[in-house]
């Protein structure tokens, strides 16, 4: 849900709902969890009172970027295990995207942006 925000910014109920596949009756639920644990806020939708528009809060914006650079550094260390022929049919793209997340060079992974394991971004 939260890479929804990510992609689209801010949505009503229903947009969400349609962004993450999220059946709308579930929708509910999923954001008032998110809400209670401070991943999201809401608040009235100024073009219509009677709908809320929900966006990401500080907090969930930090969860997410946690949760980015964690799969980074394990994307990294998989793709590690993978010879340079097996890593070119796994990660699609042009070369240079595939050496920055292993350098050929030092075998060492590498996050997707080109960032050590563990460094601030």
């Amino acid at each position: 849900m939260t890479l929804a925000f990510s992609e689209y910014g801010p949505g009503t109920q229903a947009e969400l709902s349609k962004r993450s596949g999220t059946r709308r009756s579930d929708m509910v639920g999923v954001l008032d969890e998110l809400g209670e644990r401070g991943i999201v806020e809401r608040a009235p939708d100024p073009a219509d009172r009677r709908r809320n528009v929900i966006t990401i809060s500080t907090r969930g914006r930090r969860r997410l970027s946690l949760l980015g650079e964690t799969l980074d550094v394990l994307e990294g260390e998989l793709l590690a295990l993978l010879s340079p022929s097996e890593r070119d049919q796994l990660v699609p793209g042009c070369p240079s995207e595939r050496d920055q997340l292993v350098p050929r060079s030092t075998g060492r992974p590498l996050g997707r942006r080109g960032s050590s394991p563990g460094t601030p971004r």
